[in-house]
């Protein structure tokens, strides 16, 4: 009954879905593209065996977030653009480590059309 009251209450389990559903490809795109994170060398490493971490998680959830606001018809496009900038940003971090003063930047001008796109009543 409570979860019914709400129309939106299906949201966050189609967005949880869409991240399962993708999460394996995505991994298997990191491996193949050999965008993982090596592990750290340490003694107590020594007796485990090491094995490289995929990146790009973030990939699955934000393919899962616009996939989902878009089939309920509620995505607008300063959210889109905002998400897919942010996106954009972590996954150059992923492939070519960027600096920190890049990242901000990079954080900054997609902030800026945020809020621009925002205040604007067609969007």
């Amino acid at each position: 009954m409570l979860l019914m009251s709400n129309t939106y209450c299906w949201l966050p389990l189609t967005a949880f879905l869409f991240t399962v559903a993708t999460m394996p490809a995505v991994k298997w795109l990191a491996v193949r593209f050999e965008i993982v994170a090596a592990p750290a060398a340490t003694v107590l490493d020594s007796s485990m065996r090491r094995r490289t971490i995929p990146l790009l998680g973030g990939t699955a959830i934000v393919i899962a977030l616009l996939a989902t606001l878009a089939l309920a018809g509620d995505l607008p496009l300063w959210l889109a653009v905002g998400s897919i900038g942010l996106f954009a940003i972590g996954l150059v971090d992923d492939i070519k480590v960027l600096k920190p003063r890049q990242k901000l930047f990079g954080q900054i001008i997609t902030i800026i059309a945020v809020v621009i796109l925002s205040r604007h009543p067609a969007f």
